[in-house]
C-alpha cells in the first residue's frame, strides 16, 4: 500500500489535502495548484506504464493458456487414442500419435466432452476400474455445468451488475484492503509459510494417492485429505495458490529430473499427468499474480482518482476564495465612495456656511454705510458741493473701470470654467490621468468660485456706492432747489428794491440837488445788486447745468447698475449651473472610475480562474478518459482471467480422479466463481459510480466556468457602454 504512488510527496498529498497552509496570495495558490498536477501527471504517467507492463503481461498469459489449452487436447485426445487401442501408454511407441490425436480432436472439437463407456485411464482396474469411469463421467458432466455456469456469469457481468453483487463486491475490496493493511511483515510469513505447508500436504497426498495404482484406497485418502484441508483453503483460493508459488519455483527445477528419472512403480501416463498437473499450479499461480497485479493497479487508479477529487475541492475553494475577495473589493470600493461623498458634502456645508457668514458681514457693513449717509449733515456750501461732485465723477470713472476690469476677469473666469467643465467631462477618455485632472479641475473651481464670491462682494459695493451717489444726487437736488428758493427770493427783493427805488427816483427827482447823490448812491447799489443777480443767475444756472449732468449720470448709472445686477444674475445662475454640471461630473468620473477599476479587476480575476478552469478542465477530462479506457482494458482483461481460470479449474477437477473430492472442488470451484463475479461486479459498479461523480463534478466545473465567462461578459459589456 505505501508502494502506490512514484514518490513520498504525492502519497503525502493524497492522503493530507488539509495538512496545507491557506494560501496567502494568488501566486501560492497557483505555485500549490502546479505542484499538484505535477504529482498528478507523474502518478498518471506511472500508472500508465503499470498498465503497459499489464497488458504485455496479461497477453503472454493469454499465449500460455492458449498454449496449454493446445496441449491438454492434444494430451486428452492421445489418452483416448492409447485406451481404445488398447495400448499401455502412447508416448512409448512413436510421437506421431499425439498428431493422429490431435487432428482427430481438431475434427471432432466436442468428442472429449461425450460419455464413453470404453474410457479407461489404467489397464487392468477391473471393478474399480467400471467406478471410476462412472465417477469420471460425472466429472465431465459437472464441467459442463460448471461452463454453463462460467458463461452465464460472463454475461452477467457483460450486463449491468445488481446491487446486491455491488454490495458485495464492495465488501470484499474492503476486507481486501484492511487485510493489506493490517498484517505486518512478520504475520504475513508466517501464513505464508503455514499455508506452503498445507499445499505442500495437498500436492504430497495427490502423489500418494496416484502412485497407489489409482485404486478405491487412493480415492478415499484423496477425499479425506481434500475433506481435511480444503475447508480452510478452499475459500480462500487465491492466497494459498499465491503461498505456493515458492513450492511451485522449487519444484520447477526438478521438474525435468523427475520426468527423466521417473519414481519407481509409477507407469508414464502417471508421470505425465503430475507433469501436466505442476504445469496447471504452475499456470495457476501465475494466473493470481497477475489478478494480484490487476487489484494493485486498481487501487493505484484509485489513489489516483482520490487525487483528483482533493485537487477538484482545492479548486472550488480556491473559486470560492477569489469571488470573497472580489466582494470584499466592491464593499471597499462602495466604502470609499460613500466616504468621498460625505466629504464632499461636508466641504460644500462649510463652503457655504463661509458664504453665508460673508454675506452677513457684508449686509451689516452696508447697513452702518448708510446708517452713517443718513447721520452725514448736507453740504451748505458750493465748493464743498464741488468736491462731492468731482469725487463722485471720480467714484463714476473708478466704477466704470472697475466694472469693465470686472466684466473681463468675469469672462475669463466663465471661460476658465467652461474649460474646466469640458475637461470634466473628457475625464472619461483619460482613465489613466483622471485622477490628477480630476484635481487640478478642482482647484480651478475653487479659484473660480472664491473670485465669483471676490466678484459678488465687489458688485454689492457697487451697488451701495451707486446708492451713495444716488443718495448725494438727491441731496444735491434738494440743494438746488433751496438754491433757486433763496434765488427767488433775492430776485423778488431786488424787483421790490427796484420798485422802491424807482419810487423814490420819483419822488427823489422833485427833490433838491441834496438828493442827486443819493440817487447816484442808489443807483450804484442798484447796478451792484444787478450785477450780483447776473451773477447769481450765472451761477444758477451752471448748477442746473451741473445738476442735469448729474441726474443723466446717475440714470445712466442706475441703468448700468441694473445692467450689472442682471449680469450678476446670469452670472449666478451659470455659476449655479455649473457647479451643478461639475458636481455631476464628478460623481460620473468616480463613479465611472471605481465602477471600471471593479470590472477590470473581476474580469482579470474571472479571467484567470476561467483559464485555470479550462486548463484542469481539459486535463481532468484527458484524465478520465484514459482512466476510462484502462477501466475496459481492465474488464477485459479480468474477463479473460476469469475465463482463464474456470477453463483451468475446470481442467484440474477433470484431471482429478476422486468423485467426492471432485464433487467438493466442483462445488468450491463454482463458489469462488461466484465470489470472483461478485468481486468484479462491485469493482465495475464502484467504478461506474466513480466516472458518474467525475462526470458531474466536471459538469459542475463548466457550469461555474460558464458563470465566470458570463459575469466577465457583461461586465467588458458595461465597461464598452460606459466608454462610449
Amino acid at each position: 500500500m505505501d508502494d502506490l504512488s512514484p514518490d513520498s510527496d504525492s502519497n503525502q498529498y493524497d492522503s493530507e489535502p488539509s495538512s496545507y497552509p491557506p494560501p496567502q496570495s494568488v501566486g501560492g495558490q497557483l505555485s500549490t495548484l502546479n505542484t499538484a498536477l505535477v504529482d498528478t501527471n507523474r502518478n498518471l504517467r506511472s500508472i500508465d506504464k503499470l498498465m503497459a507492463l499489464y497488458r504485455n503481461t496479461t497477453d503472454r498469459q493469454a499465449a500460455d493458456m492458449n498454449r496449454l489449452k493446445e496441449d491438454l487436447h492434444r494430451v486428452t485426445s492421445e489418452v483416448r487414442l492409447a485406451s481404445r487401442l488398447g495400448q499401455q501408454t502412447p508416448y512409448a511407441s512413436s510421437p506421431n500419435v499425439a498428431t493422429a490425436a490431435a487432428a482427430s480432436s481438431a475434427m471432432d472439437p466436442g468428442s472429449h466432452m461425450r460419455r464413453a463407456s470404453s474410457v479407461r485411464f489404467l489397464n487392468g482396474a477391473g471393478a474399480g476400474g467400471a467406478g471410476s469411469t462412472e465417477e469420471l463421467h460425472e466429472v465431465h458432466q459437472r464441467l459442463r455445468d460448471l461452463g454453463t455456469e462460467q458463461s452465464r456469469l460472463r454475461e452477467e457481468l457483460r450486463l449491468k451488475p445488481s446491487p446486491d453483487e455491488a454490495r458485495l463486491l464492495r465488501e470484499e475490496l474492503d476486507r481486501v484492503r484492511a487485510a493489506e493493511r493490517a498484517p505486518s511483515p512478520r504475520a504475513t510469513s508466517r501464513e505464508v509459510q503455514q499455508r506452503l505447508a498445507e499445499a505442500s500436504e495437498e500436492l504430497r497426498q495427490e502423489r500418494h494417492r496416484l502412485g497407489g495404482g489409482g485404486g478405491s484406497g487412493g480415492e478415499e485418502t484423496s477425499a479425506a485429505a481434500f475433506g481435511r484441508h480444503g475447508g480452510g483453503t478452499g475459500l480462500r483460493l487465491s492466497e494459498s495458490l499465491r503461498a505456493a508459488l515458492h513450492d511451485l519455483t522449487q519444484r520447477r527445477h526438478g521438474r525435468a529430473a523427475d520426468a527423466a528419472a521417473p519414481a519407481p512403480g509409477l507407469s508414464p501416463e502417471e508421470v505425465l499427468f503430475r507433469s501436466r498437473v505442476d504445469e496447471l499450479e504452475a499456470a495457476k499461480s501465475s494466473a493470481e499474480e497477475e489478478l494480484e497485479t490487476a487489484r494493485n493497479r486498481v487501487r493505484e487508479a484509485e489513489g489516483a482518482r482520490n487525487c483528483l477529487s482533493n485537487e477538484l475541492e482545492e479548486y472550488k475553494a480556491l473559486f470560492c476564495r477569489v469571488e470573497s475577495e472580489r466582494r470584499a473589493l466592491e464593499t471597499r470600493i462602495q466604502e470609499l465612495c460613500q466616504e468621498f461623498e460625505s466629504k464632499e458634502k461636508a466641504l460644500r456645508a462649510q463652503e457655504e456656511r463661509s458664504l453665508s457668514t460673508e454675506k452677513s458681514r457684508y449686509a451689516e457693513e452696508a447697513v452702518e454705510l448708510r446708517a452713517r449717509l443718513s447721520r452725514s449733515v448736507p453740504l451748505a456750501e458750493i465748493e464743498e458741493e464741488r468736491r462731492n461732485r468731482e469725487r463722485a465723477e471720480r467714484q463714476r470713472d473708478d466704477l466704470q473701470k472697475q466694472n469693465a476690469s470686472l466684466q473681463s476677469q468675469f469672462d475669463d473666469r466663465s471661460a476658465q470654467l467652461r474649460r474646466a467643465a469640458d475637461e470634466a467631462r473628457a475625464a472619461g477618455d483619460r482613465l489613466a490621468q483622471e485622477e490628477r485632472q480630476h484635481r487640478e479641475a478642482q482647484r480651478r473651481v475653487e479659484a473660480a468660485e472664491r473670485e465669483l464670491r471676490e466678484h459678488r462682494v465687489q458688485a454689492e459695493a457697487e451697488q451701495e456706492r451707486a446708492a451713495a451717489a444716488e443718495r448725494e444726487a438727491r441731496s444735491l437736488r434738494s440743494e438746488l432747489a433751496e438754491e433757486r428758493n433763496r434765488a427767488e427770493s433775492r430776485a423778488r427783493e431786488f424787483q421790490e428794491l427796484t420798485e422802491a427805488a424807482k419810487r423814490d427816483s420819483l419822488r427823489l427827482s422833485e427833490s433838491n440837488s441834496d438828493s442827486s447823490s443819493r440817487a447816484q448812491r442808489l443807483n450804484g447799489e442798484l447796478e451792484a445788486t444787478r450785477r450780483q443777480l447776473a451773477a447769481h443767475q450765472a451761477q444758477t444756472e451752471v448748477m442746473r447745468k451741473e445738476l442735469e449732468n448729474l441726474l443723466a449720470t446717475t440714470v445712466k448709472q442706475e441703468s448700468q447698475l441694473a445692467q450689472r445686477e442682471a449680469e450678476a444674475d446670469q452670472l449666478r445662475q451659470d455659476k449655479y449651473q455649473l457647479r451643478e454640471e461639475l458636481n455631476s461630473a464628478r460623481k460620473d468620473a468616480d463613479k465611472f472610475r471605481f465602477d471600471c477599476e471593479s470590472r477590470d479587476h473581476a474580469l482579470n480575476a474571472n479571467r484567470e480562474v476561467s483559464a485555470r478552469l479550462e486548463e484542469r478542465l481539459t486535463s481532468a477530462e484527458c484524465r478520465c478518459s484514459s482512466l476510462e479506457e484502462q477501466l475496459k482494458s481492465l474488464q477485459t482483461e479480468a474477463r479473460s482471467l476469469q475465463r482463464e481460470r474456470g477453463e483451468l479449474q475446470a481442467l484440474c477437477a477433470d484431471l482429478t480422479a476422486g468423485g467426492q473430492a471432485s464433487r467438493q472442488q466442483a462445488e468450491e470451484a463454482a463458489k469462488r466463481n461466484a465470489t470472483l463475479a461478485k468481486e468484479k461486479e462491485a469493482l465495475l459498479r464502484q467504478l461506474g459510480q466513480e466516472r458518474r461523480d467525475k462526470e458531474e463534478q466536471l459538469a459542475e466545473i463548466r457550469r461555474h466556468l460558464a458563470t465566470a465567462q458570463e459575469t466577465a461578459r457583461q461586465a467588458h459589456r458595461e465597461k464598452r457602454e460606459r466608454i462610449q
